[in-house]
């Protein structure tokens, strides 16, 4: 598996070369491309953009390489206790660093009373909407700077499912920006990496006749761990302050998801 997922990815230094190449050959009235080319960019795709370890490590690397970055999101996705990247959005745990053991924790959102709902419907535990809650806390980080997008229109048209909408996805990184994303093999991800991801990376570079830009975002030895789901500690009190919330008191169960 490994193998199959290895040949996905780009070095980020081929990727910004190649990518400068092709920019000049587009020729395109899609605006969210348009969007995507109109600066040297490195895509994060996240169902909410939050300023989480892994958006700090995204960020950091679009800066050393004179990238701009920006998170794509997907706030009309559903909401599901299954996937951990959405139950983080609604349980944050903060650390002092990204291999800390231990960490504090703030519930953020009721994420059983959410199960199924879309994610731009479901509420923070302060009574506002949760995707405004982590719009909220993203500016008032240090990654202020950091651009976002709601992708969620374009997915539809292209397609109810991710097996529809992923290859058109896949092939915007064909003509435009560079994409940083990390595809598991574990035993969780291996079906969706198989059945969705590789086979909509291959029609994507069949189709346009350029392999998609993709450069992994997960340091080799760290690909998926949970603590890129978790916040800094010092970004603990901007979070309660912003849900002020009685509910939101430090608490030591966590997510199971």
């Amino acid at each position: 598996m490994e193998d199959s997922t290895e040949r996905l990815y780009t070095s980020l230094a081929e990727a910004i070369a190649l990518g400068k190449s092709r920019v000049s050959m587009v020729d395109t009235f899609d605006p969210l491309e348009n969007r995507l080319r109109a600066v040297p960019t490195a895509v994060l795709w996240r169902h909410v953009a939050t300023p989480n370890f892994e958006l700090l490590h995204f960020a950091s690397v679009a800066r050393e390489w004179n990238l701009h970055p920006l998170v794509l999101t997907f706030n009309r996705d559903k909401f599901v206790t299954r996937n951990p990247a959405k139950c983080a959005l609604a349980r944050l745990r903060f650390s002092s660093n990204p291999s800390d053991g231990s960490y504090s924790t703030i519930v953020a959102a009721d994420w059983a009373k959410a199960e199924g709902e879309m994610i731009s419907d479901v509420r923070a535990a302060s009574g506002d909407w949760l995707v405004n809650f982590h719009q909220k806390f993203l500016s008032s980080s240090e990654l202020s700077e950091v651009r976002t997008l709601d992708i969620s229109d374009w997915l539809h048209v292209h397609g109810p499912t991710a097996k529809s909408y992923y290859r058109h996805f896949f092939a915007l990184f064909t003509r435009s920006a560079i994409l940083f994303d990390t595809f598991l093999g574990d035993s969780k991800e291996e079906q969706f990496t198989l059945e969705v991801v590789i086979p909509a990376f291959d029609a994507a570079f069949l189709e346009h006749g350029q392999r998609p830009l993709i450069c992994r975002l997960d340091p080799a030895g760290l690909e998926g761990h949970s603590h890129w789901l978790r916040y800094p500690i010092d970004f603990y009190s901007t979070a309660l302050a912003l849900l002020d919330s009685e509910s939101n008191r430090p608490q030591a169960n966590m997510c199971t998801a």
